[in-house]
């Protein structure tokens, strides 16, 4: 403030101020106001007016980094957002930031508003096996980044169907950070533990069922992928693995593969219990079995199909009388061997 007392005849008042103080100061006809022989007045000069100020435009920083805002202007106060006094002000997180600065020539505000980035965090995962014809999606979104797949793709995501390496460079303000990822694809399996076969009594068969990465379950409840085979039946197993469950089966026949046959040459159907009947005598098993008996003229008295029905020496339910008849016996192994034995047996009573 400027007190003073001027004489009349003044009216009005004409100054001028350098670095706040007055350097000159007319008054002009003050007594025209009323004041008798002078003026007393009060002039409140302003000596350091607040220029525009300005905080920056909003910005975004990379993690770690700070930024120092100013608002410097002599002779002033300053009033931050967080009560802070200093003429600066130094950033160090997310936020929106304003002065207000006071000074006899008035009062300006300004505010900036500061977001933090970081370098791209991402991972493609580990490794991994994907089942045949499955696909996976791999996803790197992340706001404000940009993208480059090895295939020069610069999607965020890419759909992956094949076996192979990827990788993916994510890029922002902060920098760029690079992952990749192995993606391998199961194979689709198959197996056959054979065809239904047969073996000759005493042999073994080994059943493999090996395949990739899998578990395994016989019909006895065995897990070994390999399984040996002793005795007639039928065989199954069933195979898990990551992407599959198969299963499989075949049945297993024995047979004695040295079939001995013994002919008796004379039976004595007398009804005494001992050597009563006619059999062949075998100790193997037959596919097929036909048993046919002549008399001495060549007409065909007797005839099976059957190893369990035996001749009892009647024909049409009449005792043959003694002597020597033609047998025909024809007969089909297990092993598809054929076999045909002509002889004669002798009936004696």
């Amino acid at each position: 403030d400027i007190t003073g007392c001027y004489p009349c005849g003044t009216s009005g008042w004409v100054g001028t101020i350098i670095n706040g103080s007055i350097s000159s100061l007319t008054v002009l006809d003050s007594c025209a106001w009323g004041y008798g022989n002078g003026v007393k007045f009060s002039l409140d000069i302003c000596g350091n007016p607040i220029n525009s100020i300005s905080l920056g435009n909003d910005t975004t920083l990379c993690k770690g980094q700070t930024l120092l805002l100013k608002a410097t202007t002599p002779n002033s106060i300053y009033e931050w957002h967080d009560g802070s006094t200093d003429s600066t002000f130094t950033v160090k997180k997310k936020g929106l930031y304003w002065v207000k600065i006071t000074n006899n020539c008035g009062v300006k505000i300004d505010s900036i508003n500061v977001n933090y980035d970081s370098l791209p965090t991402y991972s493609l995962g580990n490794d991994t096996t994907l089942c045949h014809g499955d696909s996976i999606l791999l996803n790197t979104a992340i706001p404000n980044s940009s993208y480059l797949w090895q295939d020069n793709s610069i999607n965020p995501k890419l759909l992956v169907k094949q076996e192979g390496i990827y990788w993916v460079s994510v890029s922002n303000s902060c920098g760029i950070k690079t992952d990749t990822i192995k993606i391998n694809i199961f194979p689709l399996q198959t197996f056959n533990l054979g065809n239904d076969t047969t073996l000759c009594k005493g042999e073994t068969l080994i059943l493999n069922a090996t395949t990739s990465n899998s578990i395994y379950l016989w019909q006895d409840n065995s897990t070994k992928a390999i399984y040996t085979v002793s005795k007639q039946g039928i065989y199954q197993v069933r195979i898990k693995n990551t992407c599959q469950i198969m299963s499989n089966k075949l049945f297993v026949k024995y047979h004695s593969c040295n079939c001995n046959i013994y002919m008796p040459n004379a039976f004595t159907p007398n009804l005494d219990g001992r050597n009563d009947k006619f059999p062949p005598l075998f100790d193997c098993d037959f596919s097929e079995y036909d048993l046919k008996i002549f008399n001495r003229w060549g007409e065909r008295i007797f005839q099976t199909n059957s190893y369990n029905i035996q001749w009892d020496g009647t024909y049409k339910g009449i005792a043959q009388p003694m002597g020597v008849y033609v047998f025909l016996f024809a007969y089909k192994l297990e092993t598809g061997e054929r076999k045909i034995n002509n002889e004669t047996i002798l009936l004696i009573r």
